[in-house]
C-alpha cells in the first residue's frame, strides 16, 4: 500500500515537473505581449479570467495576470490515473516582461475543495520569472493553501476555481502569500 501511494506520487511529480518545464520554456520564448498597459486596468471580470495577488519575496500587493485567450490556462484529466493538471502563464503587474507560471497537479477531477502543501498529494509549482532576462527569479511550492474547484466541464468546457495560500521559495528561503487566485480556463485533452 505505502509502495503504491509513493509510486502514485512519483508519477505525479514528474508529470507535474515536466509540464512545469514545458510551460516555463514556451514562456520564455514567446513573444512579449503587454496584457494590461500601465495605467489602464479592467473592471470586466470576464476579461480576467485568470489571476493572483502575491505578498512578499520582494513583491508587495502585486496582481499576476494571465490573458484573457484560452491559451494562456488550460486544465486536464490524465487518462492513467484520473489525476488534474491546471496551467495558466501570464505577467506580474502588468508589465510584459515580468512572468509568471503556475501549474497544479490534483489527486483527482471534480468540483471540491482540495488541501495543498505538507503532505498531501495535491501540489503547484509558481515561477516567477525576471524581466527580460527570461532567468527565473524564482521557484515557489505550496507550504498551505487550498484550491476549490466549483466547475469542471468535459473536453472543450470550462474549469472555475478560487485559491489561497502561502509558498515557500524552492531554494529554501522566503515565502509569499497568494490571495484572491481566480481560475478559468478551458478544459483540453490529455498533453502527452
Amino acid at each position: 500500500m505505502i509502495k503504491r501511494f509513493h509510486q502514485h506520487n512519483f508519477t505525479v511529480m514528474r508529470k507535474f515537473f515536466y509540464l512545469t518545464f514545458v510551460i516555463v520554456s514556451m514562456y520564455i520564448t514567446a513573444c512579449a505581449k503587454d496584457e494590461n498597459p500601465a495605467g489602464t486596468s479592467s473592471t470586466n471580470d470576464d476579461a480576467v479570467t485568470n489571476s493572483f495577488i502575491i505578498n512578499g519575496g520582494g513583491y508587495s500587493n502585486v496582481e499576476c495576470r494571465g490573458a484573457s485567450e484560452d491559451d494562456a490556462g488550460f486544465a486536464f484529466v490524465s487518462d492513467d490515473d484520473n489525476s488534474v493538471t491546471i496551467s495558466v502563464y501570464g505577467t506580474i503587474g502588468g508589465v510584459s516582461t515580468t512572468r509568471f507560471s503556475i501549474t497544479f497537479v490534483l489527486e483527482r477531477s471534480g468540483t471540491g475543495t482540495f488541501a495543498l502543501g505538507g503532505e498531501n498529494a495535491n501540489s503547484y509549482s509558481l515561477t516567477l520569472l525576471d524581466g527580460g532576462s527570461g532567468k527565473p527569479a524564482a521557484i515557489y511550492v505550496p507550504a498551505s493553501g487550498s484550491i476549490t474547484i466549483t466547475q469542471f466541464d468535459a473536453v472543450g468546457g470550462r474549469l472555475r476555481a478560487t485559491f489561497s495560500g502561502e509558498a515557500q521559495n524552492a531554494g529554501g528561503e522566503g515565502t509569499i502569500s497568494i490571495t484572491n487566485g481566480k481560475l478559468n480556463c478551458k478544459v483540453v485533452e490529455e498533453v502527452k
